[in-house]
């Protein structure tokens, strides 16, 4: 039977408006994909994916019982790290309680970047980026080139929050191995996402403490002139 593409590339638009209004304000979905309640592809951007049987994959079993959220992947076309939202499709009569589907959303990361490159207030060594469960920095990084799921970061805050859940603030050594004041965040977000995402905020100590020490050679010197 032929498929209407058209028809339902406007169904699927119309649908990630309606059900993703925080994401469609910020950004675009690039790349998704439209899923029947037995697991056939009925529409996709990828067309290679159009018939294809998902019935076997992950995202299509957990997603026809609920919403959830993928973690940050590189995508194999085109080398780009992504993040999706998979939703469950429910017809509008209230008679039917059972998913008819599935959709894949996908997108980019420049929304997360754009919120972590922001280091205005953070001084010459400030940054802040997020660390996923595994232990690798998923947002840019203002010291190391192409650092998204290459860089790990096995620090003190990131071990804490991924091992009891716990946030933090102190001076400890940071990914580069130099001593930095910072402090972690992650509850929130993984009650939202359920990613194990950690947010980090550091500042290299050598620059935060710099007016300190600047104060006290200040009063040194003024001691011994006296």
């Amino acid at each position: 039977e032929a498929v209407d593409e058209g028809a339902l590339k406007k169904r699927a638009d119309s649908f990630i408006e309606t059900e993703l209004p925080e994401y469609h304000a910020i950004t675009t979905f690039y790349d998704y994909t439209f899923i029947g309640e037995t697991g056939k592809v009925y529409f996709a951007t990828d067309k290679s994916l159009i018939g294809k049987d998902f019935s076997g994959d992950e995202r299509f079993i957990r997603g026809i019982k609920e919403k959830f959220y993928s973690d940050i992947v590189i995508d194999k076309k085109t080398g780009e790290p992504i993040y999706g939202v998979i939703v469950p499709i429910f017809p509008h009569e209230t008679t039917h309680i059972k998913a008819v589907g599935v959709i894949i959303a996908n997108m980019g990361t420049k929304v997360l970047n754009n919120i972590t490159a922001n280091r205005k207030g953070l001084g010459a060594t400030g940054e802040v980026y997020i660390v996923n469960k595994d232990g690798f920095m998923i947002t840019e990084s203002r010291f190391t080139k192409d650092a998204v799921l290459k860089q790990r970061v096995d620090t003190e805050p990131v071990r804490l929050f991924q091992t009891q859940k716990k946030i933090m603030a102190g001076v400890y050594p940071d990914y580069r191995g130099i001593p930095v004041v910072g402090a972690s965040m992650g509850d929130d977000i993984d009650k939202e996402f359920g990613l194990g995402w950690t947010i980090l905020m550091e500042i290299d100590s050598s620059e935060v403490f710099a007016p300190v020490k600047a104060l006290a050679n200040r009063i040194i010197w003024a001691g011994l002139f006296i």
